[in-house]
């Protein structure tokens, strides 16, 4: 599906494929006002610092295995379960937050690059020994 088709549409499928955050899609998707229905949870651990607390308020969660298994009709569930106000909401939200998917040239306080910079800046406070100012060990070096 390309950027024209997405910015005319409700919901974009967006597949897990091997590496869900070098997902493009993902990004013109939330972008472009279209709910990104996705059919892992493994997106979850992804972006965190992007998503932030609003990640249920602007996507859809497929329970993968019902869908695979035949039990959950896809149509249905996108255009029956979610009320039109319910929908509306979610575009909304994903319109207050889709400048944090966009990587600008620019200087810009809410891009990409910028969410990137202060969470790591924060994961960065917490790795270090406030009184000695040395870093602390994390739980791949014990």
């Amino acid at each position: 599906m390309n950027v024209a088709e997405k910015l005319n549409a409700t919901f974009c499928l967006e597949a897990g494929g091997n590496n869900p955050s070098l997902r493009k899609s993902i990004s013109d998707s939330i972008a472009s006002g279209c709910i990104p229905v996705f059919f892992a949870n493994m997106t979850d651990q992804e972006w965190p610092w992007h998503f932030q607390f609003w990640k249920a308020a602007g996507r859809v969660l497929v329970p993968r295995l019902a869908f695979v298994e035949g039990r959950l009709d896809l149509i249905t569930l996108l255009h029956t379960t979610l009320p039109p106000a319910h929908l509306q909401t979610m575009q909304q939200t994903l319109g207050q937050h889709a400048r944090g998917f966009q990587y600008s040239l620019n200087e810009d306080e809410r891009d990409g690059i910028r969410l990137l910079l202060e969470g790591l800046k924060e994961e960065a406070h917490t790795r270090v020994d406030p009184q000695t100012g040395h870093c602390l060990v994390t739980p791949q070096q014990e």
